[in-house]
């Protein structure tokens, strides 16, 4: 659902574990959001941006498929 964010992820070698953690959530849990099957809030976004992507911009990390 963000293709962005994935890039960037595989770049860093990040994967949706190292999100689950920084959350204290389930791996699957993670993964629903980031697929669009729940809400992902813009908190948990701007956590993501600011812990792993400080350089770059939130609506370039969030954008969704067009």
């Amino acid at each position: 659902m963000f293709p962005n964010l994935d890039l960037e992820m595989r770049k860093k070698g990040l994967k949706r574990k190292d999100l689950a953690i920084l959350f204290g959530d389930r791996i699957p849990t993670v993964s629903e959001r980031l697929n669009g099957k729940s809400e992902l809030t813009i908190k948990e976004a701007i956590s993501i941006r600011n812990t792993f992507f400080p350089d770059l911009e939130i609506d370039y990390l969030f954008k969704m498929w067009e």
